[in-house]
């Protein structure tokens, strides 16, 4: 399964998770750049943002230990979050899914 946001990608592969960053958004953002894998038992918290009609949403893992933090205007910037907006899935709210 994979999400698309709008500044990467999300996808699950085995015991694995795999961050890619496309586009201009995360060129901009400075996170483009190769794919990230991330073994399953290295994210130890998710934090998820809801999308508004005025306010992206995101959602952002924590690794090894680290706590979320609150990003604000810099979440798009960040390495370990994926922006969406509220348009990007069926019924307006969160990711887009689609079978890879």
């Amino acid at each position: 399964m994979q999400y698309a946001g709008l500044n990467g990608q999300i996808e699950v592969v085995g015991d694995a998770l795999i961050i890619r960053r496309t586009g201009m958004v995360a060129r901009m953002g400075g996170t483009s750049g190769p794919d990230r894998r991330i073994p399953l038992p290295a994210i130890s918290g998710v934090g998820f943002k809801d999308a508004t009609r005025l306010v992206n949403g995101h959602i952002q893992l924590g690794l090894g230990g680290r706590p979320i933090r609150e990003l604000g205007s810099q979440a798009t910037g960040d390495p370990d979050t994926v922006v969406f907006t509220h348009k990007a899935a069926p019924g307006g709210r969160g990711f887009e899914s689609c079978q890879a």
